[in-house]
């Protein structure tokens, strides 16, 4: 370092305010001497000795571009030098406040101050930013880039994150369209606030995003090569085809490619997007596609019930329990639509009901009368009670074992063992519709898993003996906890086959 220099930091070390300031002037400028270090310079002029200083703030101020000020949290120091009088500071103030469109009459207070001297270029940026439209305000910073140095696409893409944040589209949409007439070439970080911009407007259902076409598609391939789920879901979407929100797929895509898209919907599925499973579910259902494969829609559907779409795990649970050949199958289906229900979908609510056999009376008849029986015999009060609880025969009420049967989503009548017949010795799975079944049947399981035997004594006929002797003794009457329905009847609720014949009607509004 030259022996100048060299006595400059000594007096600075000595305290010297003017050798301080120098110091720091000549590091951001990287003069005399002096390799630049914007850091460095920052940290001298910045000194709590130096700080309270204007010229401080001015050599800041002029010597830093907006985004440089930005970046190292100078905009006091912007302030600062606006207030004393520079014009350079006025003018990269007054555009920093115009990129916020709550500091918009800040700023071009700021421009107008620095036109009452004659500069054109800011007059005209207070006149665009007054009413800011495109040409306006593209005109206004081409001019300033010309005359004051600032960098418009800098600008514009400071004002473009702004707006992102305020989730502002008419900014934001502004902003873009301005970045994209500075930039010679897609940038990454244009490309990161395009996908933004997408993201907000399909959130916001905006349909006026008015961005060239293929600025959308490139800055979508691009970030999609970088890994953005979000991109790679919407540029396989619309090269399906599908609307994203309320934009068009052709606003996307210049053209349809339906084996591109779904490559791009699987690969942002794999990267944790749910929402894709239902869309390749339905473009690989679909018969009249160049996709189209039954074996891969049904993949697709299982992954999105997986991934807890109600609308796909009432499919699926449907599906499941039509082509249901044994109790495991339908087991299987009816849990799955039990999710469906558990998310309030009105469609597997109406569904699972089919599976249920009426009882008759009140429930607060029926309560009464379980706590009557309840005091003298507790054990066939819980049967009678789960047997109202899920619509259970008579038959079926004194045989359930509840302490086996019991499932997250109902109960499980397990094979009568006192019938010799397949078709009567069958098991039987009910849904749990509403809370207070699965409270029933927890509280029955608990009860019988104490020790309480699990089934009266004797064979079914002396069980129905004793059932009818407590029943007329209390005067309780059996359709109040028995479902009547011949052989038939439970045949189809136990076969998937003619239980969807049965239920066709609800079956094609759930599928």
């Amino acid at each position: 370092m030259r022996r100048d220099n060299l006595q400059l930091m000594s007096a600075a070390r000595t305290g010297d305010v003017k050798a301080r300031w120098e110091i720091g002037r000549r590091y951001l400028l990287g003069i005399n001497g002096f390799q630049r270090s914007v850091p460095t310079g920052i940290d001298y002029l910045t000194h709590q000795s130096v700080r309270h200083l204007s010229e401080a703030a001015i050599v800041i101020a002029e010597n830093l571009t907006l985004h440089e000020l930005i970046h190292f949290q100078q905009e006091d120091a912007l302030q600062t030098a606006a207030k004393a009088g520079s014009v350079a500071a006025r003018l990269k103030l007054g555009i920093r406040l115009c990129t916020n469109p709550a500091q918009v009459p800040a700023g071009i207070r700021w421009f107008r101050m620095v036109a009452a001297t004659g500069h054109g270029p800011a007059e005209v940026a207070a006149q665009a930013f007054a009413q800011p439209n495109y040409s306006s305000v593209l005109a206004a910073l081409e001019a300033m880039s010309a005359s004051a140095g600032v960098d418009g696409l800098a600008v514009s893409l400071l004002g473009a994150r702004e707006a992102l944040r305020a989730q502002d589209m008419p900014q934001l949409e502004l902003w873009l369209r301005i970045a994209a007439a500075f930039a010679p070439a897609l940038t990454p970080e244009l490309a990161e606030l395009v996908v933004g911009a997408l993201r907000v407007a399909e959130a916001q259902s905006y349909a006026g995003l008015d961005l060239p076409p293929k600025l959308l598609e490139a800055a979508l391939a691009a970030r999609m090569s970088k890994g953005d789920p979000y991109a790679t879901y919407t540029l396989g979407r619309a090269l399906c085809g599908i609307a994203c929100g309320a934009m068009l797929p052709a606003r996307l895509a210049s053209a349809l490619n339906m084996r591109k898209g779904v490559a791009a919907l699987l690969r942002a599925g794999e990267a944790g997007c749910a929402e894709v499973w239902p869309l390749l579910h339905q473009l690989h259902a679909a018969h009249d596609t160049s996709v189209s494969n039954p074996h891969a829609a049904l993949l697709y559907l299982e992954k999105a019930a997986a991934a807890g779409q109600a609308v796909s795990q009432r499919k699926l649970g449907a599906l499941t329990l039509k082509a249901a050949a044994t109790p495991e199958d339908t087991e299987k289906g009816i849990e799955m639509l039990h999710r469906a229900h558990a998310q309030n979908d009105p469609l597997a609510t109406q569904l699972l009901a089919t599976l249920l056999l009426p009882v008759q009376g009140t429930d607060d008849d029926a309560r009464h009368a379980v706590e009557r029986l309840r005091r003298h015999n507790a054990t066939l009060a819980s049967r009678i009670e789960l047997a109202r609880a899920f619509g259970l025969t008579r038959t079926e009420a004194l045989t359930v074992n509840p302490v086996a049967g019991i499932r997250s989503w109902g109960l499980v009548v397990g094979p009568n063992p006192f019938s010799r017949q397949p078709a009567l010795a069958a098991s039987r799975a009910i849904p749990a519709l509403a809370p207070e079944a699965m409270n029933v049947l927890r509280r029955s399981a608990s009860f019988f898993s104490h020790g309480a035997d699990p089934a009266l004594q004797g064979d079914i006929r002396q069980r129905t003996r004793v059932l009818r002797a407590a029943f007329e003794r209390l005067d309780l009457t059996e359709s109040h906890f028995f479902a009547e329905a011949p052989t038939p009847v439970l045949n189809r609720l136990r076969c998937g086959s003619k239980w969807a014949f049965r239920a066709r009607t609800q079956l094609r509004a759930a599928l």
